[in-house]
């Protein structure tokens, strides 16, 4: 579901829903891995039309999912209107990012007892899943 967006389209939030076989944010989240498309990603099979989305035209497309406990709890996605060649750096802070908010959701969730209790380390290593540490791209 669309949970929040910096465009003007609030009429969708909440609304606009994808399956995780729908779409190229469903596929990220069922793959549990980096996507990062430079030109035509509205071209690309795995992409849904919504038409009532401005996202329905952009040209570049990265995404990142986002894990809490070992479960994709969201999906990042950032979208340029011209074709875009992602950097590595762009794509490794897209990953990091997914892994922060996977871990601040995971500890907004506990109890103030649990959270005094628990390895941080251990919490990060659980809330990213194995082999989540490194962006892992999926480009076309």
């Amino acid at each position: 579901m669309l949970c929040a967006s910096n465009a003007h389209h609030e009429a969708q939030i909440g609304r606009v829903r994808l399956k995780l076989n729908e779409g190229l944010t469903g596929w990220v989240a069922r793959e549990r891995r980096l996507l990062a498309i430079s030109r035509e990603a509205n071209k690309d099979p795995r992409f849904k039309y919504f038409g009532e989305l401005p996202e329905d035209d952009f040209e570049a497309f990265l995404s990142a999912p986002v894990i809490a406990r070992n479960r994709v709890v969201g999906v990042i996605n950032v979208q340029h209107r011209q074709t875009h060649q992602h950097t590595g750096g762009e794509m490794e802070v897209l990953t990091t990012l997914g892994e922060q908010v996977g871990c601040a959701l995971a500890l907004a969730r506990m109890s103030p007892q649990m959270v005094e209790s628990i390895n941080h380390a251990e919490l990060v290593l659980a809330s990213v899943g194995p082999g989540m540490m490194k962006a892992r791209p999926a480009a076309l």
